[in-house]
């Protein structure tokens, strides 16, 4: 993968969330996780780490940490509207 590239994310195409939200819930992540990050994280970095060997929760958590120019969502959970949570 060509280290200067960055996929164009558009947060305004639901076609575009879906699909990508199912590309991370077939990585692992879970569905309603997944449809919270889809639109701010790059899923082929995630893949990349999952094929490595990564739990997809861990490739979740170092694609967000190495990508801060991307905001965090507010992501829904049962237990807890922590952030922090969400990741257990």
């Amino acid at each position: 993968m060509n280290e200067g590239w960055h996929e164009n994310i558009d947060h305004g195409e639901p076609l575009i969330h879906d699909w990508r939200a199912r590309q991370l819930a077939r990585l692992g992540i879970p569905r309603a996780l997944a449809e919270a990050v889809a639109d701010h994280v790059d899923w082929h970095q995630i893949a990349a780490l999952v094929r490595r060997g990564c739990p997809p929760r861990l490739a979740l958590q170092i694609v967000m940490l190495v990508s801060p120019h991307q905001p965090v969502p507010s992501v829904p959970s049962r237990s807890s509207s922590c952030w922090a949570l969400t990741w257990a």
